[in-house]
């Protein structure tokens, strides 16, 4: 990988583990799931109409380990792609 792919490569992993821990509290879903509702709160509805008006689809998500898992083994293939290129 050339400097720039591994930097971005690097950026993109550790935003996105970062924000998931930072985030979510697996040991107090309860607490996740109200900051989530708070933050979706606040957002204008005009602007954000999906996040606005699917509030509890939002939160079921933010709480779903599976999402992370596969949000992150996304990740990790874009990875290998760079590594590997599609011929």
């Amino acid at each position: 990988m050339t400097p720039a792919n591994s930097t971005a490569a690097y950026r993109r992993l550790h935003l996105f583990t970062l924000g998931c821990a930072a985030f979510v509290d697996h040991a107090n879903t309860a607490a996740t799931r109200q900051r989530t509702r708070e933050g979706l709160a606040a957002l204008p509805p005009e602007r954000f109409p999906f996040l606005a008006g699917h509030t509890d689809s939002v939160l079921d998500v933010v709480t779903d380990h599976d999402v992370f898992h596969s949000g992150l083994r996304q990740l990790i293939d874009m990875v290998a792609l760079d590594l590997i290129p599609l011929r």
